[in-house]
């Protein structure tokens, strides 16, 4: 979508959030009213969006959709974070999507931006991230480590559960640390809840080691409350604030 304007840029979606949602706002997480994000990023160069395959089987269930569970659990059994962006560069040469990318990530999207910036850090020409997540072993470990053998795949889709597709879901991210010391210009986009001191101490926790890590390419941009592009009502806002990091010497 959108026109090349020197760049591409492509967006890597949160945990649970297909690509889809980000053109909706959402009210105590039920869908409100369209949002635009996506079209209001679109308006600054060309954007490459799309769902992860090992997320599909949620996205299906939400849109009413039937899955093929045989290949289902194929991809599962072959997907990791490194080979999703191994695929994804493959998939935007064939196609000739042309660089140079600028990655744009929301939540656990974050790990795939990082990753496929480490890999392909020749192609990529700044990286934004909105709301990452933590990146410390210890708690990635404990959050997101998920790893499943073939059988307890198998096991997990006899019955279609929350918690079933969350370990689902969760598999192909498990442990996923590598080195975060990229040369590659890195922003973040922090969403402060002024009433939640817990919330406020992790973001600063995640921006200390930012900073700690890339010293010399690193800035945090601070946003609060009701400007927070997919749960409330301000997408442009945010889409803003990405153009000028975009623009930014």
């Amino acid at each position: 979508n959108g026109k090349y304007n020197g760049y591409t840029i492509i967006f890597f979606h949160d945990l649970n959030h297909s690509a889809y949602n980000y053109n909706f706002t959402y009210v105590n997480g039920m869908k409100n009213k369209p949002g635009y994000f996506l079209e209001y990023i679109a308006k600054i160069s060309r954007l490459f969006i799309y769902d992860r395959p090992e997320e599909s089987l949620r996205f299906n269930i939400l849109r009413k959709r039937n899955t093929d569970l045989d290949k289902y659990s194929k991809i599962l059994e072959e997907t990791s974070i490194t080979n999703h962006c191994k695929k994804l560069n493959e998939f935007l040469q064939i196609h000739n999507i042309k660089g140079p990318y600028i990655l744009v990530s929301h939540g656990v999207g974050s790990l795939y931006a990082l990753k496929f910036a480490y890999l392909f850090k020749e192609n990529v020409k700044k990286i934004m991230l909105i709301q990452p997540y933590e990146f410390t072993s210890k708690l990635g470990m404990k959050m997101l480590s998920n790893k499943q053998n073939k059988n307890s795949i198998q096991e997990l889709l006899k019955s279609i559960t929350i918690n079933n597709i969350q370990k689902l879901d969760l598999h192909c991210i498990s442990v996923p640390f590598f080195s975060i010391n990229l040369e590659i210009p890195i922003y973040a986009f922090f969403n402060i809840i002024t009433c939640d001191n817990e919330n406020t101490k992790k973001i600063n926790r995640i921006n200390d080691f930012f900073k700690k890590h890339n010293p010399h390419n690193y800035k945090e941009f601070f946003y609060k409350d009701k400007n927070d592009y997919l749960n409330q009502s301000n997408p442009l806002s945010l889409a803003y604030k990405i153009k000028y990091a975009i623009n930014a010497k």
